[in-house]
């Protein structure tokens, strides 16, 4: 957690009501959050590498709120303002095995060409109780929520579900259920994105408050 740059104060106050008193770094601290990644979720889902980027140009602006709660703005505990992709070669070893999928997301690493993760910088009120919560390691976990995309992509073919020559299923009851199915399925070409929320156990392992490395 810390305070603002003056060019990260320029673009949050861009965010603002117009007419409005311009915030200060008196009035707000930043948290950067791991917002998701590349590593095969709890849901067998993946994000395809480029629609991590499509992610970041469409979250500038969208609300950090708690439990995904579209119905109670009172939820509501900061925004974001800026967001990026983030390449390393490899995965912290604590994720490769989350949801005992080591093999699968080895793999998955070497065909994207290293880990990938989303980083988002939200700024909250400096004295409201989710910094509080953030800062005694509270908030954690987090999570996407109001996405949307356009295709699913089968890992094995590298292609396109809904190709007539991919002979796999997704793995999820919503789409299949009797075929051969693939290990999981990728999300890709994203065209929403509603907001960010805490969880007490996000789809992504990975997902959350950026930890001190």
């Amino acid at each position: 957690m810390r305070q603002p740059t003056p060019a990260e104060l320029e673009i949050i106050n861009s965010l603002l009501p117009a007419g409005g008193e311009p915030l200060t770094d008196r009035d707000i601290i930043v948290e950067t959050i791991v917002a998701t990644d590349n590593l095969i979720s709890r849901s067998k889902s993946k994000w395809h590498k480029d629609a991590l980027a499509q992610l970041a140009e469409l979250a500038i602006g969208i609300s950090f709120t708690a439990d995904h709660d579209w119905s109670n703005v009172d939820k509501t505990m900061g925004r974001v303002f800026a967001a990026k992709v983030v390449r390393c070669d490899s995965a912290p070893a604590d994720l490769l095995d989350r949801c005992g999928e080591k093999t699968n997301n080895l793999q998955a690493i070497k065909d994207d060409g290293g880990y990938f993760t989303l980083e988002f910088d939200v700024f909250l009120d400096l004295n409201s109780s989710a910094a509080r919560a953030i800062r005694y390691g509270i908030i954690s976990a987090v999570s996407i929520g109001g996405f949307d995309y356009t295709d699913v992509h089968c890992p094995l073919c590298n292609t396109s579900f809904f190709d007539k020559q991919c002979p796999h299923g997704v793995p999820d009851s919503w789409y299949c259920e009797d075929e051969d199915m693939a290990p999981y399925y990728e999300r890709k070409d994203v065209i929403d994105l509603g907001e960010i929320s805490a969880v007490l156990i996000g789809n992504i392992p990975g997902a959350g408050i950026k930890r001190k490395t």
